[in-house]
């Protein structure tokens, strides 16, 4: 779970998960009201496991499955994807650079 940078506050997954849906840079400490910044590694984590749903789709086409299925296999992939985003946040007290 991420922990502040500036008060070392570690946040719970519901915090981080409902700070996840933001379109601000910055994310505000619930404890602090510090802005944090989640990092370049963490950005980067973060988008390989939301896109790893679809990387399910080549290996479960090549068993021919029904459409609903595929449908209902890539539907649970994605949820479990959003629900352990939260896990691999970290934040930084700087906004970085995203490459």
């Amino acid at each position: 779970m991420p922990t502040c940078q500036n008060c070392h506050f570690k946040w719970s997954w519901v915090t981080t998960f409902k700070r996840m849906f933001t379109f601000k840079a910055g994310i505000i400490c619930p404890h602090c009201q510090h802005t944090q910044y989640v990092t370049t590694k963490a950005r980067n984590r973060t988008s390989l496991i939301g896109m790893s749903p679809l990387f399910s789709l080549v290996p479960l086409s090549l068993f021919n499955p029904s459409i609903s299925i595929k449908l209902t296999i890539e539907v649970l992939l994605f949820i479990i994807a959003i629900l352990i985003v939260p896990l691999f946040y970290k934040l930084s007290n700087k906004e970085e650079p995203l490459f």
